[in-house]
Protein backbone atom coordinates (compact mmCIF):
# COMPACT_ATOMS: atom_id res chain seq x y z
CA UNK A 1 0.00 0.00 0.00
CA UNK A 2 2.80 2.42 0.92
CA UNK A 3 4.54 1.63 -2.36
CA UNK A 4 1.35 2.39 -4.34
CA UNK A 5 0.89 5.72 -2.58
CA UNK A 6 4.55 6.65 -3.09
CA UNK A 7 4.33 5.72 -6.79
CA UNK A 8 1.16 7.80 -7.15
CA UNK A 9 2.74 10.83 -5.41
CA UNK A 10 5.89 10.60 -7.59
CA UNK A 11 3.73 10.44 -10.73
CA UNK A 12 1.68 13.42 -9.55
CA UNK A 13 4.82 15.41 -8.82
CA UNK A 14 6.24 14.61 -12.30
CA UNK A 15 2.99 15.68 -13.95
CA UNK A 16 2.93 18.91 -11.92
CA UNK A 17 6.55 19.69 -12.84
CA UNK A 18 5.99 18.90 -16.53
CA UNK A 19 3.05 21.32 -16.65
CA UNK A 20 5.23 24.16 -15.34
CA UNK A 21 4.17 23.95 -11.72
CA UNK A 22 7.73 23.62 -10.43
CA UNK A 23 11.18 24.78 -11.38
CA UNK A 24 10.48 27.94 -13.32
CA UNK A 25 8.53 31.11 -13.61
CA UNK A 26 5.80 31.85 -16.11
CA UNK A 27 6.77 35.50 -15.69
CA UNK A 28 10.15 35.26 -17.39
CA UNK A 29 11.40 36.97 -20.54
CA UNK A 30 14.33 36.07 -22.80
CA UNK A 31 15.65 38.77 -25.11
CA UNK A 32 18.13 38.13 -27.89
CA UNK A 33 20.25 40.80 -29.56
CA UNK A 34 23.81 40.99 -30.86
CA UNK A 35 23.71 37.18 -31.08
CA UNK A 36 23.37 36.72 -27.30
CA UNK A 37 20.41 35.66 -25.18
CA UNK A 38 19.60 37.21 -21.80
CA UNK A 39 16.83 35.94 -19.52
CA UNK A 40 15.26 38.00 -16.77
CA UNK A 41 12.32 37.93 -14.39
CA UNK A 42 10.49 41.26 -14.54
CA UNK A 43 10.41 43.28 -11.33
CA UNK A 44 8.23 45.90 -13.01
CA UNK A 45 5.57 44.95 -15.57
CA UNK A 46 2.75 47.21 -16.64
CA UNK A 47 0.20 47.60 -19.41
CA UNK A 48 -2.03 50.43 -20.50
CA UNK A 49 -4.91 50.45 -22.94
CA UNK A 50 -5.51 53.40 -25.26
CA UNK A 51 -7.38 54.25 -28.42
CA UNK A 52 -5.54 54.56 -31.73
CA UNK A 53 -6.95 56.75 -34.51
CA UNK A 54 -6.03 55.89 -38.08
CA UNK A 55 -7.31 56.80 -41.50
CA UNK A 56 -9.37 53.59 -41.51
CA UNK A 57 -10.95 54.11 -38.08
CA UNK A 58 -10.18 53.50 -34.42
CA UNK A 59 -8.77 50.52 -32.59
CA UNK A 60 -7.60 49.52 -29.16
CA UNK A 61 -3.86 49.78 -28.54
CA UNK A 62 -2.54 47.65 -25.67
CA UNK A 63 1.02 48.66 -24.65
CA UNK A 64 3.18 46.37 -22.48
CA UNK A 65 6.51 47.09 -20.79
CA UNK A 66 8.55 44.90 -18.46
CA UNK A 67 12.01 45.36 -16.93
CA UNK A 68 14.17 43.75 -14.29
CA UNK A 69 14.54 47.07 -12.44
CA UNK A 70 12.11 48.38 -9.84
CA UNK A 71 10.93 51.67 -11.30
CA UNK A 72 8.33 52.08 -14.02
CA UNK A 73 9.44 54.31 -16.85
CA UNK A 74 13.16 54.05 -16.06
CA UNK A 75 15.21 52.39 -18.75
CA UNK A 76 17.83 49.80 -17.88
CA UNK A 77 21.22 51.54 -17.88
CA UNK A 78 23.62 49.16 -16.13
CA UNK A 79 25.08 45.80 -17.08
CA UNK A 80 22.62 43.00 -16.31
CA UNK A 81 19.57 45.25 -16.60
CA UNK A 82 17.08 44.35 -19.34
CA UNK A 83 13.60 45.17 -20.50
CA UNK A 84 11.17 44.70 -23.36
CA UNK A 85 8.15 46.54 -24.68
CA UNK A 86 5.61 45.96 -27.41
CA UNK A 87 2.03 46.73 -28.25
CA UNK A 88 -0.80 44.76 -29.73
CA UNK A 89 -3.39 46.50 -31.85
CA UNK A 90 -6.96 45.33 -31.46
CA UNK A 91 -9.92 44.91 -33.73
CA UNK A 92 -10.92 47.81 -35.96
CA UNK A 93 -13.71 49.84 -34.35
CA UNK A 94 -12.62 49.18 -30.75
CA UNK A 95 -11.29 51.76 -28.28
CA UNK A 96 -9.77 52.07 -24.81
CA UNK A 97 -13.04 51.09 -23.09
CA UNK A 98 -13.60 47.94 -25.19
CA UNK A 99 -12.76 44.62 -23.53
CA UNK A 100 -9.23 43.46 -24.35
CA UNK A 101 -9.46 40.36 -26.54
CA UNK A 102 -7.74 37.18 -25.35
CA UNK A 103 -6.07 35.21 -28.12
CA UNK A 104 -3.35 35.51 -30.75
CA UNK A 105 -1.91 38.70 -32.21
CA UNK A 106 0.39 37.72 -35.08
CA UNK A 107 3.62 39.39 -36.09
CA UNK A 108 3.10 42.14 -38.62
CA UNK A 109 4.06 41.12 -42.16
CA UNK A 110 4.36 44.65 -43.57
CA UNK A 111 3.25 48.21 -42.88
CA UNK A 112 -0.22 47.53 -44.34
CA UNK A 113 -1.00 45.15 -41.46
CA UNK A 114 -2.47 47.25 -38.69
CA UNK A 115 -5.22 45.43 -36.78
CA UNK A 116 -4.84 42.30 -34.61
CA UNK A 117 -1.05 42.35 -34.88
CA UNK A 118 2.09 43.09 -32.83
CA UNK A 119 3.63 46.56 -33.21
CA UNK A 120 6.71 48.43 -31.93
CA UNK A 121 8.75 45.70 -30.21
CA UNK A 122 11.82 47.01 -28.37
CA UNK A 123 14.54 45.45 -26.24
CA UNK A 124 16.17 47.67 -23.60
CA UNK A 125 19.50 46.99 -21.93
CA UNK A 126 22.21 48.76 -20.04
CA UNK A 127 25.74 49.13 -21.39
CA UNK A 128 28.56 51.41 -20.31
CA UNK A 129 26.26 53.16 -17.83
CA UNK A 130 23.80 54.16 -20.54
CA UNK A 131 20.37 53.01 -21.59
CA UNK A 132 20.47 51.23 -24.94
CA UNK A 133 17.62 49.99 -27.13
CA UNK A 134 17.18 47.57 -30.00
CA UNK A 135 14.09 48.00 -32.18
CA UNK A 136 12.94 44.78 -33.78
CA UNK A 137 11.96 45.24 -37.40
CA UNK A 138 8.18 45.15 -37.04
CA UNK A 139 7.65 44.65 -40.77
CA UNK A 140 9.89 41.58 -40.92
CA UNK A 141 8.95 39.56 -37.86
CA UNK A 142 7.76 36.04 -37.28
CA UNK A 143 5.78 34.76 -34.33
CA UNK A 144 2.99 36.07 -32.16
CA UNK A 145 1.79 37.38 -28.83
CA UNK A 146 -0.95 35.37 -27.14
CA UNK A 147 -3.02 37.00 -24.39
CA UNK A 148 -4.18 34.18 -22.13
CA UNK A 149 -5.85 36.04 -19.25
CA UNK A 150 -7.43 39.48 -19.09
CA UNK A 151 -8.78 40.90 -15.83
CA UNK A 152 -9.40 44.39 -14.48
CA UNK A 153 -6.09 44.13 -12.58
CA UNK A 154 -3.67 42.45 -15.00
CA UNK A 155 -3.12 40.93 -18.43
CA UNK A 156 -1.10 37.73 -18.86
CA UNK A 157 0.23 36.00 -21.91
CA UNK A 158 3.18 34.79 -23.91
CA UNK A 159 5.37 36.41 -26.51
CA UNK A 160 7.50 34.70 -29.14
CA UNK A 161 8.66 37.09 -31.86
CA UNK A 162 11.86 37.19 -33.89
CA UNK A 163 12.93 39.62 -36.61
CA UNK A 164 15.01 38.81 -39.70
CA UNK A 165 18.24 39.83 -37.89
CA UNK A 166 17.63 37.25 -35.15
CA UNK A 167 16.63 39.78 -32.48
CA UNK A 168 13.92 38.22 -30.33
CA UNK A 169 11.61 38.58 -27.35
CA UNK A 170 10.23 35.36 -25.87
CA UNK A 171 8.59 34.24 -22.67
CA UNK A 172 5.62 34.58 -20.37
CA UNK A 173 4.41 37.74 -18.68
CA UNK A 174 1.82 39.18 -16.33
CA UNK A 175 1.52 42.95 -16.49
CA UNK A 176 -0.39 45.12 -14.03
CA UNK A 177 -3.03 47.30 -15.66
CA UNK A 178 -2.70 51.03 -15.22
CA UNK A 179 -5.89 52.75 -14.17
Amino acid sequence: MKKTILTFLCGLWLLFAACGGLGGSKNQITVKFDGKEHTFEPKTSWVNVNKTNSTSGTSQSVFFEMTNIERKGDRPNAEGQFGASFRVEGVQGTNETSPVREGDYNARKDSRDFYNVVHSPYIFHGADGKAQSVKLDADKMQGKVTLTSVTDEAISGTIDITDEKGNAIKGGFTAKREK
